[in-house]
C-alpha cells in the first residue's frame, strides 16, 4: 500500500502511452494514428530514430508531450518497440532457483533422475536438451545462478549489442541497468539504450573506433553501486515514468 501511494500520485494509477501519428495532412485515407508506444520506449528514443510498428519502419520526426510524429521509412533497419507494462518483476530468490534449475539441466543431472510427468514426454526432453546445447555451443557455458553469461554482437545498423544473461529478475536488473547506462555515457558520451527484463540486460552502444565494450561496463564495486544508482536514476526512463 505504501509503495502504491508513493508511486501513484493521482486517483487512478496511470501508465503513460504515447500516440504514434502521421504528420497532419499526410494521411492518404482514414486516421493519422499508427499505434502506441510505451513512455519508457519514447524516453529512450530520439528524433530521426527508426522504429518498427506493425510491418512497417517509421522515422521519428517529432516527440511532443504525449505524441510521437512519424513518417514512413520503408526498407530501413529499425528498432523493435517494447511495452514494459506493470509489475515488480521476478524476485531475486525465485531467479536464483530458476538459475539452479538451469544448471541441473545443463549438467544432465535432472534427466538422469525421476522426471516429473509434465516433462516426461520424449519431444519435450529433446527440445529442452536441444536448447541447452545450442546455448552451450554459442557461448561455451549455460547461464544460471552461478554463471552470468555475456554476449556481444553488432546489430543490423552496425551498433554494438551487449547481452547479459542473468536469471535474477527486474528487481536486480533495473537498477543495475541504470548504473550501466550512466557508465556508457561517461565512457562514450552516448545516450545508450539499456533495457532490463527478468532474464537479463541488453545494452545498445553506438559504433565506436575506440575500445570495444566488454564485461567491464557491467562490473561495479559493491560499496559504490548504491551511490552510482542514486546519481543516475534522476535522468533515467524509470524515474521519468514513475514521477512525471
Amino acid at each position: 500500500a505504501q509503495l502504491l501511494a508513493v508511486t501513484s500520485g493521482g486517483t487512478i494509477p496511470d501508465r503513460g502511452m504515447y500516440s504514434v501519428l502521421l504528420p497532419e495532412g499526410e494521411e492518404k485515407a482514414g486516421s493519422r494514428r499508427v499505434g502506441e508506444l510505451d513512455e519508457e520506449m519514447v524516453y529512450e528514443s530520439r528524433v530521426n530514430d527508426i522504429i518498427t510498428l506493425g510491418a512497417t519502419s517509421w522515422r521519428i520526426q517529432q516527440i511532443t508531450r504525449d505524441q510521437v510524429i512519424v513518417t514512413p521509412a520503408p526498407g530501413r533497419s529499425a528498432r523493435l518497440p517494447f511495452w514494459r507494462g506493470e509489475g515488480n518483476g521476478r524476485p531475486a530468490e525465485l531467479g536464483e532457483m530458476i538459475g539452479d534449475f538451469l544448471h541441473l539441466l545443463a549438467d544432465g543431472a535432472f534427466f538422469s533422475g525421476t522426471i516429473p510427468p509434465w516433462l516426461a514426454e520424449e519431444n519435450t526432453i529433446a527440445n529442452i536438451q536441444g536448447l541447452i546445447e545450442e546455448q552451450r555451443n554459442a557461448t561455451g557455458i549455460v547461464p544460471g545462478s552461478r554463471h552470468l553469461v555475456l554476449e556481444r554482437c553488432r546489430d543490423e545498423i552496425g551498433d554494438w549489442r551487449i547481452i547479459l544473461h542473468s536469471p535474477y529478475g527486474r528487481r536486480v536488473h533495473e537498477p543495475w541497468a541504470v548504473a550501466i547506462a550512466g557508465r556508457i555515457h561517461a565512457l562514450w558520451g552516448a545516450d545508450a539504450s539499456v533495457v532490463a527484463s527478468d532474464d537479463g540486460i541488453v545494452a545498445r552502444i553506438p559504433d565506436t573506433d575506440g575500445k570495444l565494450p566488454d564485461a567491464a561496463i557491467f562490473l561495479f564495486e559493491p560499496e559504490k553501486l548504491l551511490q552510482i544508482v542514486r546519481e543516475a536514476v534522476g535522468s533515467s526512463a524509470l524515474f521519468a515514468a514513475r514521477f512525471r
